[in-house]
């Protein structure tokens, strides 16, 4: 799902530098990439990371409710 610079500085409630910092690293790291549209979607790799951080989420959220 494509997002603009404006929807991310929202999500992230950052101010314009950190933002525009914050969004450079994602793309260096080739976790989000330019869409054809002027927006930023998430990559191959981003997407794969997103779905391995909810993973390792609920498993940390298990583990505690078993405690």
């Amino acid at each position: 799902m494509e997002k603009t610079f404006s929807d991310f500085k929202t999500v992230t409630g950052s101010k314009r530098p950190l933002s525009t910092n914050h969004l450079k690293s994602l793309l260096n790291m080739g976790l989000v990439s330019h869409s054809d549209e002027g927006g930023y979607e998430l990559t191959q790799r981003g997407r794969l990371l997103v779905r391995t951080l909810a993973l390792m989420s609920e498993a940390l959220e298990e583990n505690k409710l078993m405690r």
